[in-house]
């Protein structure tokens, strides 16, 4: 997936996310009630971690690389204005001839 694509990113993620969740809910209403979590407890909770970190880490390239792009942008404009700028004054013809 494209950097910039967060649209789907963040779908894929939040799917993952509610299956993560309806799973927990199916086997902690099918499996015995017990004071202790299952170690499918455990799995699911930590693999639910993990995608919502990765949800966060994908939401931060996509702020840090639009930052990047509209610096770059601002960057780039301002050395075209800085040699347009040089090349007008050097096309002035001089006051000493």
């Amino acid at each position: 997936m494209d950097k910039d694509d967060i649209g789907n990113r963040m779908a894929l993620g939040i799917t993952t996310i509610l299956t993560i969740m309806f799973l927990l809910g199916s086997l902690n209403g099918n499996l015995p009630k017990v004071s202790y979590p299952k170690a499918l407890d455990w799995y699911l909770l930590v693999s639910f971690s993990f995608v919502f970190f990765s949800l966060i880490e994908g939401m931060i390239v996509f702020l840090v690389a639009k930052w990047a792009k509209k610096s770059e942008e601002e960057e780039v404009k301002y050395k075209v204005q800085y040699l347009s700028h040089c090349i007008v004054l050097q096309t002035k013809p001089s006051l000493r001839s």
